[in-house]
């Protein structure tokens, strides 16, 4: 299940301006992220490779560059200042470069 976040809904839970623009702009698109979660060490946010649509993304298996991510992601949060890695096989944490 896809959530939908607004800009104030994200700055209430304290993600910081750049994590939000990225947030925004990648969750336009369709890319399945995921809000953190008090407590959550997962970065700013991270990325679902679980969901229907994740393997435009993400796809930890696969045998072309979508285990490194999809070329657009990576560029939105190379922009923000921001790169992911994975933390397992089910999503990628976004971190600060």
């Amino acid at each position: 299940m896809n959530i939908t976040y607004t800009k104030e809904e994200l700055q209430d839970i304290g993600m910081k301006p750049h994590a939000i623009k990225a947030f925004l702009e990648l969750q336009k698109l369709g890319c399945p992220v995921k809000a953190p979660i008090q407590g959550d060490d997962r970065g700013h946010f991270w990325i679902s490779a679980e969901e229907e649509n994740s393997g435009e993304w993400l796809d930890y298996y696969a045998e072309n560059s979508l285990m490194f991510g999809d070329e657009s992601m990576n560029e939105i949060l190379q922009e923000k200042g921001l790169y992911w890695e994975w933390y397992n096989p089910a999503y990628g944490n976004v971190y600060d470069i």
